[in-house]
């Protein structure tokens, strides 16, 4: 058993939105994650990832990297 992460790009105005009106950001993931299952578009337009269960090699990644957020663990 595992978690699976689900990322969705966002625009800047986007991102405002998103933290004002949970509602809408629901409903758009939804739809987005319905639209690509049918589309299935290539890495570089897709607006929605599920990291599925590559948490430990996302988690050495992201430290190799420095990365300054523990998306993992929060």
């Amino acid at each position: 058993m595992g978690s699976i992460g689900e990322y969705l790009r966002l625009t800047a105005e986007e991102l405002e939105r998103v933290q004002q009106d949970y509602d809408w950001a629901w409903n758009l993931m939804e739809d987005v994650r319905e639209g690509e299952e049918h589309f299935e578009p290539g890495p570089a337009d897709a607006l929605c990832y599920a990291s599925d269960m590559a948490w430990p090699l996302l988690r050495v990644l992201l430290g190799r990297a420095g990365f300054p957020v523990d998306v993992s663990h929060g």
